[in-house]
């Protein structure tokens, strides 16, 4: 929740008073919504529902596959974000899978949607498997054009610095390394 607050400075101004709704992507963008909707003062929604709660998308390797369950595995209450702008969280961007999908469900109800992660782009495949290995998002377009690719207004990350000083703050020891160095 504490990296939600932290990311809402990080958010440029028109943005957040333009801001009608916070929803987080199913159960990994929660706990960061609570955070980020205490910071704003906007309220907090969960348009969005899993259907199928035994798999977790993030373990299919073929991307194909994984976006198919996805697709299949989301429900999108529409009524409450119709012809909202909202801020749409998870906690990061890896592959892009979860949120081109969840931004493709969504784009034909919400007015704006603006994407907000409270952690660094990240730029490398994980080298103690705590990621499966996968092609980066950031490995196939530049960041330029991740606005484009998501078809939103915007993206906001939390910077690397402020990520890495909150949590060594929390616990010393933690790896960063994926969110380091660039793109290969």
């Amino acid at each position: 929740m504490k990296l939600g607050e932290r990311v809402a400075d990080y958010i440029a101004r028109d943005i957040k008073n333009s801001i009608d709704l916070i929803v987080p992507v199913p159960s990994s963008g929660v706990f960061y919504a609570v955070g980020l909707s205490k910071a704003l003062g906007v309220p907090m929604v969960p348009a969005l529902e899993k259907v199928e709660t035994a798999e977790r998308g993030f373990e299919i390797q073929d991307p194909d596959v994984r976006k198919r369950f996805l697709y299949n595995n989301m429900e999108l209450n529409y009524e409450i974000i119709q012809g909202k702008k909202i801020i749409l969280i998870d906690e990061a961007i890896f592959t892009g899978s979860t949120l081109k999908v969840v931004c493709d469900i969504i784009g034909d109800y919400a007015q704006e949607i603006h994407i907000v992660i409270p952690s660094p782009q990240s730029n490398r495949n994980c080298n103690y498997l705590v990621h499966p290995q996968r092609e980066l998002l950031l490995h196939k377009i530049s960041e330029k054009y991740i606005v484009n690719y998501f078809s939103v207004s915007s993206v906001t990350f939390l910077p690397l610095e402020e990520y890495v000083n909150f949590l060594d703050s929390v616990r010393h020891g933690l790896c960063f390394e994926c969110f380091h160095g660039g793109m290969s």
